[in-house]
């Protein structure tokens, strides 16, 4: 009896051990199972919405000359140079930042504002606009990118360029998938190019809180605006569909 009774408190010790021994291995499965998640989540691409470090010129349309100035505005008299009114809006379109950003569209001979442009990663800010964590998805059904709240108050705070809009560049990792402009609802110089139309909130809208919002991006090729843009298939641009897939931020 004694001896079964031993033999019972090793049996007893020995599963004690072992699930002891069970307890510390499904202990070590958990940490790694969530390393392992940690590491993927570090390992998975950025997607970040940058602005450049100075305005990019459109790689598209003709320079203004002074021989489109006089058709344009003077229907090609030059007696009409005398003119105070005419002579201000030569000198405005002779502004150097404004020859250089504003293009001439070589079919329509319509100005282009805010024209298709290209960007390198040297071109962009050192810290971007919009943070990765920051942009929730985009809905490739609608053209719409899904921005977090603090954001939205990003975008709302951005003061407007009202000539020319302003620049952003959609990156992975920093390298640019898709440009496009920040339009002000109330400019009345359009876009002919991707955009993201916004209002500007100063501090006398500090009241409107902002919330988790989704913007269109919009696209006009057009020199005119199209008050109907064209809804554009963003899956397309296979960088920029693959970036959001591949980060599970494709919003169905």
């Amino acid at each position: 009896m004694k001896s079964r009774t031993t033999h019972i408190r090793a049996v007893t010790r020995k599963l004690k051990k072992i699930k002891n021994i069970l307890v510390i291995l499904a202990f070590l499965l958990i940490s790694c199972v969530k390393k392992q998640k940690a590491n993927d989540e570090l390992d998975l691409p950025k997607i970040e919405i940058y602005q450049p470090k100075e305005r990019i010129v459109s790689n598209f349309g003709n320079p203004i000359t002074d021989e489109w100035i006089l058709s344009e505005f003077f229907d090609n008299d030059t007696t009409l140079f005398q003119d105070k009114y005419l002579n201000d809006c030569s000198s405005f379109l002779h502004r150097p930042n404004y020859q250089i950003f504003t293009k001439v569209d070589p079919k329509s001979n319509k100005l282009i504002y805010a024209g298709p442009f290209s960007a390198t990663t040297q071109d962009l800010k050192e810290n971007p606009f919009i943070k990765d964590e920051e942009i929730i998805g985009f809905d490739f059904k609608e053209s719409k990118i899904r921005i977090s709240s603090t954001g939205v108050s990003k975008i709302m705070s951005l003061k407007p360029n009202m000539n020319h809009s302003r620049q952003f560049v959609i990156t992975i990792d920093k390298m640019p998938i898709l440009t496009g402009y920040f339009f002000n609802t109330f400019s009345s110089s359009y876009v002919s190019h991707f955009y993201i139309e916004h209002l500007y909130k100063d501090e006398n809208f500090k009241s409107n809180s902002p919330k988790i919002s989704d913007y269109e991006i919009f696209y006009n090729p057009k020199s005119e605006f199209d008050w109907e843009p064209i809804q554009y298939n963003f899956k397309k641009n296979a960088k920029f569909y693959k970036a959001f897939k591949e980060t599970n931020k494709l919003i169905e």
